[in-house]
């Protein structure tokens, strides 16, 4: 599959690379077909592309290995019951960039869960008041 942005060009998406969010992401709800485009001139963020409007593109980053220490036992505490054993599992938050103050922060209330196995994607909400949607990046 062609995708055409404005943002990175031309991208040639293989059909097995799509993920299918049944319930879209939060404030996106129309948008259920994503692509997530890794490159080294990125690290260490991503770019969760909506394949039904190439233009929607959000900047997405492993907070496991982006924030506390603190802040990774709990989320990995709050996402285990939700990974299957054999599944290749990613886990991503979405990244807000303020360059008025300077911050970088991923939002760690609403973590991304795919599973590139099933080609399926869900944002979650966690129900934990340490977890918060705007927690800086180290």
């Amino acid at each position: 599959m062609r995708l055409v942005t404005e943002e990175f060009g031309e991208l040639e998406i293989p059909e097995n690379e799509i993920i299918y969010f049944p319930k879209g992401i939060i404030g996106f709800e129309k948008f259920k077909k994503f692509y997530v485009l890794k490159h080294q001139d990125f690290q260490p963020f991503s770019w969760l592309i909506s394949v039904e409007d190439p233009q929607l593109h959000l900047p997405v980053i492993d907070p496991i290995h982006n924030v506390g220490d603190d802040l990774q036992d709990l989320l990995l505490k709050h996402l285990q019951n939700k990974i299957r054993k054999d599944a290749e599992i990613e886990i991503l938050a979405i990244v807000k960039i303020d360059s008025s103050q300077g911050s970088v922060t991923a939002n760690l209330k609403g973590p991304i869960l795919i599973d590139y196995s099933l080609q399926y994607g869900e944002q979650l909400v966690l129900e934990d008041e340490r977890l918060e949607v705007d927690v800086r990046l180290v």
